[in-house]
């Protein structure tokens, strides 16, 4: 059942991605190196269709996303991060479902095949799980085998008590000896005394040295006389009672009937035959199904939940790194406004120098990407575009984020705006206060670093004190 209901699944799937392959074909042109984009189709669908209250409104999320990408309208960026967060899920929950599959295929296999004998260890004793078959009822049960004696001469000892006693404890769950219906319990010792139990059984074929009934009883019941050897201290004393055996009935009950035909198995016997009728009804035997595969879509829905907020922290991770970033390049660029601007270039002329250099930096090395130096492309842009230095600069502060880049863009402003000849000193203060700050903040790093280290340097310790004790104790001890 399992198995179709995977196939039925992934089969579903795999119409949605037929559906959705030509779904927003352009847009998904553009993400073709992506790994997740064969995809994008479906999470595009998919996205496309979720209550805009449920996924589109996380305002949080999108002012992360508007800190990575350096540009003005970012609803596509914004967009394929929600798609990328559902494929992601998708790629996910498809993975567990073909696991699923596999697990069950193998596990249907398993099942299928019938059995007969099963094996018996000659070192311990054998649990078994497996299925009954009869006619259309299927019902489970657990039997255990006990391990493979090595000789004959090794007999059964019987269990408890002397005398009146011993009868009490032998009929067990049966009310007389007169009526025996139920197994007997054929003590090996009576309990709290030294003595020891064997067993004579004047009919075999009735009942066995277990006590279990045997099948082919009559239904008038027929009388077996047991007799307890009993032994202390090499004495032997003998005494015989009698025992009226009737027929068992097994009906609802096969897990004991099957458990008492493994027992009255010769011991030494390598394979055990399954009994094939129990109370003149034919049974056939299967092995017992796994349950691991029907739980694989729980799990694949939980990992899919889990991926798809593990996303958003991920986005936080990324933005992280690009403050640490920004923080590290602010005394350089400083530095450049600071130089140039005493060399009597404007602010606006500074800055477009600036990113000038960036960009034929930036073509001799693709990767490199600086999110302050996009950011200060970004404000000449405006400021070609008509918006003033003052707003071009402050709206780069306030992208940036973080408050040094605040205050530069206050400092400038403030030089505009008086028209003061302080702007070269105030850069200066600034930058040896920053060029502190970048000292302090690295080292701030490294003792973080170093606190992360302790773990395993204390692993290592210990790990090192065991080589050295270890073989100081056996010494001592030899």
């Amino acid at each position: 059942m399992t198995l179709k209901v995977y196939t039925v699944l992934l089969g579903l799937i795999l119409i949605f991605y037929i559906l959705t392959v030509r779904y927003r074909r352009t847009l998904r042109k553009k993400f073709k190196k992506d790994k997740l984009s064969p995809l994008y189709g479906m999470s595009m669908f998919i996205a496309d269709r979720i209550p805009k209250g449920l996924l589109h409104k996380n305002t949080y999320t999108e002012s992360l996303i508007k800190k990575l990408n350096v540009q003005e309208n970012i609803k596509k960026e914004i967009y394929m991060y929600r798609v990328n967060k559902i494929a992601s899920c998708l790629g996910m929950f498809i993975l567990f479902l073909i696991f699923g599959m596999a697990i069950s295929f193998s596990e249907n296999k398993d099942n299928k095949g019938q059995i007969k004998t099963l094996d018996r260890d000659g070192q311990s004793i054998s649990s078994y799980s497996f299925f009954a078959k009869n006619g259309d009822n299927v019902e489970k049960i657990n039997v255990e085998v006990d391990q493979r004696q090595l000789s004959k001469d090794e007999s059964l000892k019987l269990m408890e008590n002397s005398r009146n006693k011993l009868v009490k404890l032998v009929l067990d769950k049966n009310k007389s000896a007169n009526h025996i219906d139920k197994p007997l319990n054929l003590i090996r010792e009576i309990p709290d005394t030294d003595i020891s139990v064997t067993w004579d059984i004047s009919d075999g074929r009735v009942l066995n040295y277990d006590g279990q009934i045997m099948s082919d009883v009559s239904q008038e019941g027929t009388i077996v006389n047991l007799t307890a050897n009993m032994e202390l201290n090499e004495l032997t004393l003998s005494y015989t009672f009698a025992v009226n055996v009737f027929p068992r009935n097994y009906k609802g009950d096969i897990q004991e009937a099957v458990q008492e035909y493994i027992n009255s198995q010769d011991s030494e016997q390598k394979k055990i035959f399954l009994p094939e009728n129990i109370s003149g009804e034919k049974i056939s035997y299967y092995k017992s199904a796994s349950k691991i595969g029907k739980y694989i879509p729980i799990v694949a829905f939980i990992m899919c939940v889990a991926v798809f907020f593990l996303k958003d922290r991920d986005l936080k991770s990324e933005v992280k790194k690009r403050n640490i970033q920004l923080q590290s390049d602010y005394p350089e660029i400083l530095s450049k406004i600071l130089l140039y601007s005493n060399a009597g270039l404007s602010i606006k002329s500074s800055i477009e120098r600036i990113v000038r250099q960036y960009e034929d930096e930036k073509k001799k090395n693709p990767k490199e990407y600086h999110y302050a130096y996009e950011e200060l492309k970004m404000a000449t842009v405006k400021m070609k575009s008509g918006v003033s230095e003052i707003n071009a600069i402050n709206q780069y502060g306030e992208r940036c984020g973080l408050h040094n880049y605040i205050k530069l863009a206050n400092i400038i402003e403030q030089n505009i705006r008086r028209g003061t000849g302080e702007l070269s000193f105030a850069l200066e203060n600034e930058l040896n206060r920053a060029l502190v700050e970048r000292k302090n903040t690295a080292l701030k790093r490294g003792s973080e670093i170093s606190t992360k280290l302790l773990g395993p340097m204390t692993v290592m310790l210990i790990v090192a004190l065991v080589i050295l004790m270890v073989p100081a104790l056996m010494s001592i001890n030899m």
